[in-house]
C-alpha cells in the first residue's frame, strides 16, 4: 500500500463536450500516484456528461443543475478524498508531472507550491504569455500584482474547507479572491516551483475573454471586500494593505477609464485616496505620471494624456 499522500484533481464542467475528454486525460497520466479524479458535471447540456461516463470507474464524477464553476469546485472538494487538491478547468490541460512537481518541492509551513501556467491560442495551440512565474506571492504582492491563476496551486484541502472553498457568487475572478482570503485569513504565501505545469487554452466565449469590464469591476469590489474583512484580522499592517489597495484601485480605474467606463473609473479613484495618499504612486509607469495625476486630478489627467496620445496617432 502506497504511503504517499492522495491528490484530489477536480475538474468542473459545463457543455465542454470538445475539451473534457483531453483535461480528464491529462489528469489520470500524472506521474504521481496515488491521484483520484473527481468530475463535477455542472447540468451541461451538450456531449459532455456522456464523455465524462465513458471513462468508466477510472474516475469520479457527479452531475447536477447549474451553478456555477466556483459551486461546482466547492462541490469537488467535499467529494475528494485528498489531502492535496489540484483543480483544473474543463478546457485546460495539465503537464504529466504537474503533481509531481509540486510534492517533490519543500515548503515552510506557511506556504502553499504553485506551478506556472502557459496560455495557449486554442485555435493554433502556440504559446501566448506564461501566467505566473513569479518567485514568491504575499498578499501585499497579490493585492498590487494578481494571484495565481486556477490551476497553479497545490492546496491542502483542510486550506480550502478553513476558508469556505470559492464563492459560488463570483463569475470572473474567482481565483483572485480566493487566494486573497487565503492569505488574508491563514497567512499563507505562494511560492513558484519554476515549472510550467499547466496549459490553459484561450477560446472565444471563455470566462476569462468575455468577462472584459466586468472582470476588473468584481476585481475592486473583492479588494474592497477584503479591505472591510480585514478589520477584525490581528496580526494585519493595515497601513500597508491600504497602500497596495489603494494603488492597485487606481490601475484598474485607469483601464475602465480608458475602456469609456469614465464613471465607475472616478468614483473608484475616490475610494482609493480615502484609502490612502499614496493612492497615486505604483499605478502610473514614471514618477512624473503619478505626480501630475495626483497635481491635475486623475480624470483631468487621464483626459489630458488620452488627447495627446491620440494626437500622435
Amino acid at each position: 500500500m502506497s504511503m504517499q499522500p492522495l491528490v484530489s484533481i477536480i475538474i468542473p464542467c459545463f457543455n465542454s463536450e470538445a475539451w473534457i475528454t483531453n483535461a480528464i486525460h491529462s489528469a489520470l497520466n500524472q506521474t504521481w500516484k496515488p491521484i483520484e479524479v473527481v468530475v463535477i458535471d455542472d447540468g451541461s447540456t451538450d456531449g459532455s456528461l456522456k464523455a465524462i461516463k465513458a471513462f468508466g470507474d477510472a474516475i469520479r464524477w457527479e452531475t447536477g443543475p447549474n451553478r456555477g464553476g466556483c459551486a461546482a469546485r466547492n462541490r469537488g472538494i467535499e467529494l475528494g478524498h485528498g489531502e492535496f487538491i489540484q483543480f483544473l478547468d474543463s478546457d485546460d490541460v495539465l503537464v504529466p508531472d504537474c503533481v509531481e512537481g509540486k510534492m517533490a518541492f519543500r515548503c515552510a509551513d506557511d506556504e502553499r507550491v504553485c506551478c506556472g501556467v502557459e496560455s495557449c491560442d486554442a485555435a493554433s495551440a502556440a504559446k501566448m504569455v506564461d501566467y505566473w512565474q513569479g518567485p514568491s506571492h504575499d498578499l501585499e504582492f497579490m493585492i498590487r500584482r494578481g494571484a495565481p491563476s486556477t490551476p497553479g496551486p497545490l492546496h491542502r484541502k483542510r486550506d480550502l474547507e478553513a476558508i469556505g472553498g470559492f464563492r459560488a457568487d463570483l463569475r470572473c475572478a474567482q481565483e483572485f479572491d480566493l487566494h486573497l482570503r487565503m492569505a488574508a485569513q491563514l497567512g499563507i504565501r505562494f511560492v513558484s516551483n519554476g515549472k510550467i505545469g499547466a496549459k490553459i487554452f484561450r477560446r472565444d466565449g471563455s470566462v476569462s475573454l468575455s468577462a472584459g469590464k466586468r472582470m476588473f469591476v468584481v476585481s475592486a469590489e473583492i479588494l474592497m471586500d477584503l479591505w472591510r474583512s480585514m478589520e477584525h484580522l490581528p496580526g494585519v499592517d493595515r497601513e500597508k494593505i491600504a497602500s497596495a489597495i489603494s494603488q492597485r484601485l487606481t490601475g484598474i480605474a485607469r483601464t475602465l477609464y480608458w475602456r469609456g467606463a469614465r464613471e465607475e473609473a472616478a468614483a473608484l479613484v475616490k475610494t482609493a485616496q480615502v484609502l490612502h495618499p499614496s493612492w497615486y504612486r505604483t499605478a502610473y509607469r514614471t514618477k512624473v505620471g503619478g505626480v501630475l495625476a495626483q497635481f491635475l486630478g486623475f480624470e483631468t489627467f487621464e483626459w489630458l494624456h488620452q488627447v495627446l496620445r491620440l494626437g500622435k496617432r
